[in-house]
């Protein structure tokens, strides 16, 4: 009788308990703009054109369409996470279309950078393709800093249309000149063919750091492996904030960060927000308002020189800064 009471007893508490383990399901946090947030803004770089669509408490999305055809798209998070993981790609289609099944488009991976999520020429033309289409580009994954929530990331394609249509003209409107033609716009002071053949890894000592005060394009340079800024970038960028206290109307400062092709792409693209990092904060102790700057990095995929030459290299090491109105 004991035993058969202690049963019984048992299996009411766990019955009890069955209430709890339902609720205890996991949450899914959606970060996604919604109708009235979901804004594509079409602007170009020096070599580049963007499409861009600002996700709400997260982060943005852009794509980028380079002057020799080949186009790349990421997600720029606020919060970005520490170690690698995976995530699952789904595009979605629109409640109003008599379909509804999602594509699956596969595993990508996270990398722990300011920009986790990034996608090569051929991955970006789908995602374009689907948005142009109606569908929303929908990522899934564990919460990266405890995996207690699922999270859930979706691109809206409300107002993308329209915004394609200027990026396109964008684009046909990019320098047709080579990478090697354009990089004949660029000052170095002195780097001796001895100097470059001997060391691979050259400083940038040679290289003079720019200011334009036309429109206050500033470029500055970094040794191999390097985001500290240099004296002579400092005073660089001294010169520039001069140019943004006089001209108040700007409401956008771009600072782009670029690496060379030494290291692993993952790599480099954390490198070049370090760099583009270190510029944001050094014009920000300088008194220009940090809500105005925008850090992006386009790690070794935005050459202007070639990677084959430690000169093209050390050229390619760098930081622009792009005030916009």
């Amino acid at each position: 009788m004991d035993k058969f009471l202690y049963r019984w007893t048992m299996i009411y508490f766990v019955l009890m308990l069955v209430p709890a383990i339902v609720h205890a399901e996991i949450v899914t946090r959606e970060y996604k703009a919604t109708f009235s947030q979901s804004t594509w803004t079409s602007y170009s770089s020096k070599y580049a054109c963007h499409l861009s669509q600002k996700i709400p408490f997260y982060g943005e999305f852009i794509f980028t369409h380079r002057a020799n055809n080949t186009m790349t798209a990421g997600i720029w998070v606020n919060n970005p996470p520490q170690t690698e993981g995976y995530a699952r790609l789904y595009s979605m289609p629109a409640e109003w279309k008599p379909i509804t099944t999602s594509l699956d488009l596969g595993r990508i991976l996270i990398s722990p950078s300011q920009r986790p999520f990034s996608f090569k020429h051929q991955a970006s033309r789908r995602l374009m393709k689907e948005l142009e289409m109606g569908n929303s580009p929908t990522i899934f994954y564990e919460d990266w800093l405890d995996a207690m929530d699922d999270v859930k990331i979706t691109v809206s394609p409300i107002g993308f249309r329209d915004a394609l249509q200027k990026h396109n003209i964008c684009v046909s409107k990019l320098d047709p000149m080579t990478i090697e033609e354009k990089t004949k716009i660029v000052t170095v002071k002195s780097l001796t063919p001895s100097s470059l053949n001997k060391d691979p890894m050259i400083s940038n000592k040679g290289l003079k750091n720019t200011f334009s005060d036309k429109d206050g394009e500033t470029t500055v340079y970094f040794d191999t492996d390097i985001f500290n800024l240099t004296n002579d970038a400092r005073r660089t960028l001294n010169t520039l904030v001069d140019y943004l206290d006089n001209n108040p109307d700007f409401s956008v400062v771009v600072v782009t960060g670029h690496t060379d092709n030494v290291g692993g792409d993952d790599y480099n693209i954390d490198l070049g927000q370090k760099r583009a990092d270190k510029v944001r904060d050094y014009l920000v102790s300088k008194g220009v308002k940090k809500e105005i700057i925008q850090t992006i990095s386009e790690g070794e995929h935005s050459p202007i020189r070639t990677n084959k030459t430690a000169e093209g290299r050390s050229i390619n090491r760098r930081t622009h800064v792009q005030p916009r109105s």
